[in-house]
């Protein structure tokens, strides 16, 4: 999906807190006032505000207002999509962005890259990850603690601060 190019005069309209990561309005406009808070939850679960008829992701508009720039992709580092304090905010690009998402919903370990296979003689914990497009097995583990400690000592060695598990074990 293309990025919108956000207009270089948004800053005449709109205000960001880089502390509090909050947009709001220099000016009264239809249907909002002056010092009021910009934005609404657009579909995709990400704030947008609407400026001149086209609507923009809140986290890209507050960093471009931040540091003048408007990378390929603006990445949450704790993930939450609400928190566009400037601190909270980097420039990513799509590989690094997905070593930082979520966990998939169908995930049964609560871990990433971590499963259980009871359909083995010997079940056992199975950890993996994904680097550059290959999938590389870490092992086989008695325990889930040690399936878990591979991988997380995998993602630090691998994705570095982009590792999805935010300084959890």
């Amino acid at each position: 999906m293309a990025r919108l190019v956000i207009p270089n005069d948004i800053g005449e309209f709109l205000k960001y807190d880089a502390a509090s990561g909050l947009l709001t309005w220099r000016v009264k406009r239809k249907a909002a006032n002056k010092g009021g808070r910009a934005g609404r939850v657009g579909p995709r679960g990400y704030a947008q505000v609407g400026f001149n008829r086209v609507y923009y992701a809140v986290h890209r508009v507050a960093y471009f207002l931040a540091t003048g720039l408007q990378p390929s992709i603006v990445d949450h580092i704790n993930g939450d999509p609400f928190d566009n304090r400037l601190e909270n905010l980097r420039a990513s690009n799509p590989t690094r962005n997905q070593q930082n998402r979520a966990l998939d919903k169908r995930n049964s370990t609560g871990i990433s890259g971590v499963r259980f296979l009871h359909q083995l003689k010997s079940p056992s914990w199975n950890a993996g990850i994904g680097i550059n497009g290959k999938f590389v097995h870490l092992g086989s583990f008695p325990t889930l603690f040690d399936a878990v400690c591979a991988r997380r000592s995998s993602e630090n060695k691998f994705f570095g601060s982009y590792s999805s598990n935010r300084g959890r074990l």
